[in-house]
C-alpha cells in the first residue's frame, strides 16, 4: 500500500486536495478522538464516504478494499 504523510498543520480539506492532487483513493484520519478510540477514519475520496476501522485491522481493511 503506498502512502503518503502530509505532517503540516492545516485544514483537512487542504490535506484532502492534496491527497487528490496525488492520485489517492482514500485518506485516513487519526486524530486526537481517533487515537483515545483505537481507531481511525477511512475517507474515500471519490465517494466521501468514511468509514471506521481498528488500527490493528486497517492494513486489511485497506488491501481488502483497495485490492478486491
Amino acid at each position: 500500500i503506498n502512502t503518503d504523510i502530509y505532517l503540516d498543520s492545516v485544514k483537512l480539506e487542504i490535506q484532502f486536495k492534496y491527497a487528490e492532487s496525488k492520485g489517492a483513493e482514500a485518506v485516513v484520519i487519526f486524530g486526537e478522538e481517533e487515537k483515545q478510540s483505537g481507531s481511525v477514519k477511512v475517507k474515500w475520496l471519490a465517494t466521501r464516504e468514511q468509514d471506521t476501522v481498528k488500527v490493528e485491522d486497517l492494513s486489511s481493511f485497506l488491501s481488502s478494499r483497495l485490492n478486491p
